[in-house]
């Protein structure tokens, strides 16, 4: 049950994180609340497994696809502990990180895009419903031999970089070991100086990394606030965690990585491959 979700972790045992898709990344980077590990007893919030779920093992995996049943624009990755209610979230769970990053790959290219729109999109259904089955039914995941096992490493490595991209946040590009302020009205970007704004007080604060991602960063997270700045409370802790995306090297790689994918459908054949090529 959804509505009992806590806002806060519950007790020292491990808690699901309840995942928030955002499509704007490739990754979880929200969630709803939490969901304790209870699975026996008499607790509310016993983890009570749907019918058609085999045991705890999609649970379980240290590491998942998960995606929308209805209407997904894109699949997920996440090596994150998640939980979800009945069918409104899907997912695909491994051990083997490697072989899900490939399959992760294969699921998000235009080519499986087209096959799923196909087959499960009609002028009937005004909604794209694709659940687990119909994935299993309709994506064939290209066979590698000895020839192609190259294009397959490839597409693996170049996958985890395009997914780490979304690991960096404002902390790996600011240095805030010189402020003391807790909470500010305002932060700005000023030459390689982050400026943290508080009524009159200014604290500059030194841009290790490239200052055009940083601010890109800050008007996407800021620009839409319809609050006044004597309105605005903006927590030191929250700006350190804010993602700092180079997206437009995540789009190149995405591109290559689906050129790749292309390659091993159609029998493509390829002698160099290299990002940079690509």
């Amino acid at each position: 049950d959804e509505k009992k979700i806590s806002k806060a972790r519950i007790g020292t045992q491990l808690n699901y994180c309840y995942p928030k898709l955002n499509n704007a990344f490739w990754t979880i980077k929200e969630f709803r609340g939490f969901w304790p590990n209870i699975r026996s007893g008499k607790s509310s919030m016993i983890i009570r497994l749907r019918q058609a779920n085999q045991g705890y093992n999609l649970l379980d995996s240290p590491h998942k696809i998960i995606w929308s049943y209805a209407n997904p624009q894109r699949f997920f990755f996440t090596s994150v502990p998640v939980i979800w209610a009945r069918n409104q979230i899907c997912a695909i769970g491994s051990k083997n990180k490697k072989e899900l990053l490939y399959l992760f790959a294969i699921l998000n290219s235009k080519v499986i895009n087209v096959i799923l729109n196909s087959h499960l999109k009609s002028e009937q259904e005004k909604d794209l419903l694709v659940s687990t089955t119909a994935v299993k039914e309709f994506v064939r995941v290209p066979r590698i031999s000895d020839h192609t096992q190259f294009i397959k490493d490839e597409i693996i490595k170049r996958t985890e970089e395009m997914l780490k991209l979304e690991e960096k946040t404002l902390s790996d590009f600011v240095d805030f070991s010189g402020i003391l302020l807790q909470k500010f009205k305002d932060i700005k970007v000023e030459k390689n100086f982050l400026v943290a704004i508080d009524g009159g007080k200014k604290t500059k604060l030194k841009i290790t990394g490239d200052p055009a991602f940083v601010e890109k960063a800050l008007l996407r997270e800021f620009k839409e606030s319809e609050l006044p700045l004597q309105a605005r409370s903006i927590r030191l802790s929250a700006l350190r965690k804010l993602p700092v995306i180079d997206f437009q090297r995540q789009a190149k790689l995405k591109e290559y990585i689906d050129n790749l994918v292309f390659a091993l459908y159609f029998k493509v054949s390829l002698e160099n491959i290299g990002f940079q090529k690509g």
